[in-house]
């Protein structure tokens, strides 16, 4: 499995370094059948035993920050605002086969991105899928697997959004389409596009077998302004729903 691993470095220089170190981002040399003497070394980067490709986009406004992902991801993008122009500048440029979008102040446990694309492919129609950080206001809903045969639980939220990390199948951006640049506020792009998901038949939900701690570094939005972003949202899907049409082209 192989995935385009897009971290958002927020806060500051110390919260986003700190954050990443912890979800096990290793640089390895590649393993190759044949030995031939001399050649170059290959290396690679992973997660665990997946190989990722490593996207980041600095809003700590720190050239350290900056300066530090440089040395290790395939492209840093630098950018004053989290918008949805700036995940589809970077959904462009991703090459495999699923996208992974990580905050800052996500602290995951062992094996984590294994038991994600475990459970997406074994999952009929998944949709946008996370790891939850807090259980209470979750319920537990059997999905069926590919074939029919059974089911597999996993959590749901009543919204059936995914909050904290994003993990989906990058044909969807394709399907399903882009994050919507209308929206105002950060946050509303990706639940509008879970939501648009599910209009399309797909199923968004927490695997059981993992949790986090979220220690969100987002910028604090007024009440009134998320009410508003959020009613600006239900209404973009108000109208997709009444045209059945939830695709954004990329």
């Amino acid at each position: 499995m192989r995935a385009s691993i897009i971290y958002l470095a927020q806060g500051n220089y110390w919260s986003s370094r700190h954050s990443f170190e912890s979800i096990g981002f290793a640089i390895k040399e590649k393993e190759v059948e044949f030995v031939i003497k001399d050649a170059p070394k290959e290396y690679i980067k992973t997660i665990g035993e997946s190989e990722v490709e490593l996207f980041v986009i600095d809003l700590t406004g720190d050239q350290r920050t900056t300066d530090y992902f440089k040395q290790i991801a395939t492209e840093v993008v630098v950018s004053s605002e989290l918008v949805s122009q700036t995940y589809n500048s970077v959904f462009r440029k991703a090459t495999y086969e699923y996208v992974c979008i990580i905050p800052t102040g996500l602290f995951l446990q062992r094996d984590w991105l294994t038991e994600l694309y475990y459970y997406y492919v074994n999952i009929n129609k998944s949709g946008v899928i996370g790891i939850a950080n807090d259980l209470e206001e979750l319920d537990v809903l059997p999905m069926p697997n590919n074939e029919l045969l059974e089911f597999i639980n996993v959590f749901v939220s009543k919204t059936n959004l995914i909050s904290g990390l994003s993990f989906f199948d990058r044909q969807h951006l394709y399907l399903v389409g882009a994050f919507d640049e209308g929206l105002q506020f950060h946050g509303n792009e990706i639940n509008q596009f879970a939501l648009r998901c599910m209009g399309l038949g797909f199923y968004n939900y927490y695997i059981p077998s993992k949790t986090c701690v979220f220690l969100s570094e987002g910028k604090y939005i007024q009440p009134d302004d998320f009410s508003k972003g959020e009613e600006n949202m239900m209404n973009s899907i108000s109208q997709m729903r009444k045209v059945r049409n939830y695709y954004i082209p990329l």
